[in-house]
């Protein structure tokens, strides 16, 4: 979901996410740091992929208030266990340590499916 809302920022982090490994192998092959940080164009390097990550970042956090105002008790929890929340909301069982924060009365949360062979479930225990 987050992939396909974010679809622009999600090429532009992988762009990213390459550019700085390829930075990082380079790095890798100079054993003194000085020489590492002196390569020609190697700051605006870094100040560009800084600038295209705060564009990513403020896209994901736009994505969140939007999730946020849908359900404000997405409010309660952190912006990476939301995230790990929205990712794997098809997974009861990777949220459950998260529900406590979005619900006071909630001690203990079981997912039992529906029928055998359904991916639906049914749950709850509360204090």
């Amino acid at each position: 979901d987050i992939r396909s809302q974010l679809s622009e920022d999600s090429k532009r982090f992988e762009s990213i996410d390459s550019d700085f490994r390829e930075l990082m192998k380079e790095a890798a092959t100079e054993p003194k740091v000085a020489d590492v940080c002196s390569v020609a164009g190697r700051r605006d390097l870094l100040l560009g992929m800084r600038e295209r990550l705060e564009l990513c970042q403020k896209s994901l956090n736009d994505y969140l208030d939007v999730k946020k105002k849908l359900f404000p008790r997405f409010y309660f929890v952190s912006s990476v266990a939301l995230l790990d929340m929205l990712a794997n909301g098809t997974n009861p069982s990777k949220i459950t340590k998260y529900l406590g924060d979005c619900y006071d009365a909630l001690a203990d949360l079981r997912f039992v499916p529906l029928k055998e062979d359904d991916s639906r479930y049914r749950g709850g225990h509360h204090r």
